[in-house]
């Protein structure tokens, strides 16, 4: 398991995909926390599609229809219901709960295709560029600096294309 960022925009392009395995990815999400570049939150519940009047039949036909698949069918209320269900889900995993800035620590805590705005991402640079030579250096050994520098342009070039997604 893993964690694969791409773009939110622009998704094709060269420089737009970043990964992290699982033991990578809590190393970092450490490291940002202690570099002022994450802060704590909880995302509460994610919404559920029988509470926004559809089912997840409904939805995975809109999702397919949208994305090019054809398949199934729908239409009228039915597909309204589900893409505002959709709408609900995309608000969720962009959210930016509390007046903190960077990115809250949710948003790395699963695979789930979490948001990370390009607010976000423009915050977490300042906090990794304002970190000194002895922050960098606690939470680094050498060999892992250049993969971290990588990760620091990645985000650079993220705030730029709408952000990212975490699958």
């Amino acid at each position: 398991m893993g964690y694969d960022m791409t773009w939110e925009n622009d998704s094709d392009q060269d420089g737009s995909y970043f990964r992290l395995n699982i033991f990578g990815m809590a190393r970092y999400a450490e490291a940002m926390y202690r570099l002022g570049m994450l802060y704590p939150a909880d995302p509460g519940a994610f919404p559920e599609a029988h509470d926004h009047g559809t089912t997840w039949e409904h939805v995975d036909a809109v999702q397919d229809l949208e994305g090019g698949d054809g398949g199934r069918v729908v239409s009228g209320p039915a597909a309204a219901a589900a893409r505002a269900y959709l709408d609900q889900v995309n608000a969720h995993l962009a959210q930016h709960p509390g007046e903190a800035a960077g990115i809250p620590s949710f948003k790395f805590s699963t695979n789930d295709g979490w948001h990370v705005t390009p607010e976000e991402c423009r915050a977490a640079v300042k906090a990794a560029r304002d970190a000194t030579p002895n922050q960098l250096d606690a939470n680094f050994a050498d060999g892992d600096r250049q993969y971290w520098d990588e990760w620091i342009a990645y985000l650079e070039r993220a705030a730029d294309h709408g952000g990212f997604r975490v699958f």
